[in-house]
């Protein structure tokens, strides 16, 4: 079983885990990872790969058959012109052949192998080591941080109500200004 860890930072604290396990235990698997705790999302997905795999070997052979016919055709061959063109379509085929070897050997874990992704996430709880000093600086940063964030959130909702009610309210403030005016003084 392989096993690859991605850690974040401490404040997410959270992990993402991927795990490759033999295809008939990924139920098993999988009930012990959701042991682990809460699940909130769980999706699967497959891909047959067998008739890749099947069509890859069968190409695996027509190459491996073709390479040996050039090698006997190499060793009848009687000028230099014909080793140089026999040799560099020989250095073709094994180098598709070496290409589709390493294919099928991919093909064939996938068909083996499943590949489980797990996401685990520390509870929102305060744990018990965020307490002193540098942990009250880190949440108080937070806390300035989140209002903030709202002070700026509600700027931008009111914003775009402020400018259409000011051209009216500027209109108004602006015909009131002049009546006074027309009035005159009041003694």
């Amino acid at each position: 079983m392989a096993l690859r860890l991605q850690q974040e930072d401490a404040y997410r604290s959270g992990t993402t885990m991927t795990v490759r396990v033999p295809a008939e235990r990924l139920d098993q698997v999988l009930g012990e990872l959701s042991g682990l705790g809460r699940v909130t999302a769980r999706s699967q997905q497959t891909q047959d790969v067998t008739d890749q795999l099947v069509d890859t070997r069968s190409r695996i052979d027509s190459q491996r058959t073709s390479v040996q016919r050039l090698r006997v055709l190499m060793d009848r061959a009687a000028t230099v012109d014909e080793i140089v063109s026999i040799e560099s379509e020989l250095t073709s085929r094994e180098t598709e052949l070496d290409s589709l070897e390493r294919r099928a050997a991919a093909l064939s874990g996938q068909v083996e192998l499943a590949t489980v992704t797990v996401r685990l996430e520390r509870p929102n709880a305060v744990a018990a080591d965020d307490t002193g000093f540098v942990a009250g600086l880190f949440g108080g940063w937070r806390t300035l941080s989140s209002i903030g964030a709202f002070l700026l959130t509600a700027f931008g909702a009111v914003l775009p109500f402020a400018a259409v009610l000011a051209v009216p309210g500027t209109a108004a403030w602006l015909l009131r200004r002049r009546r006074k005016g027309l009035r005159g003084p009041s003694i």
